[in-house]
C-alpha cells in the first residue's frame, strides 16, 4: 500500500471529537485545557452534573 493511500484511509476512519477549550463558571472563573486534557465532573447524586 502506498503512502497516499494509506493516509486517505486514516482520514475516512477518524472518528468526530469534540474539544473544549475552557470553561466559565457562575463565579466568573475560567479554566484552560490543553488539547489532550482530560476533564472528570465528579459530585453528588442529584447535583445537576449532566
Amino acid at each position: 500500500m502506498n503512502m497516499e493511500l494509506e493516509d486517505a484511509t486514516e482520514d475516512i476512519m477518524q472518528k468526530p471529537q469534540v474539544f473544549f477549550k475552557n470553561i466559565t463558571f457562575n463565579d466568573d472563573t475560567q479554566l484552560s485545557f490543553k488539547h489532550n486534557s482530560i476533564i472528570v465532573f465528579t459530585g453528588a447524586n442529584n447535583s445537576g452534573k449532566s
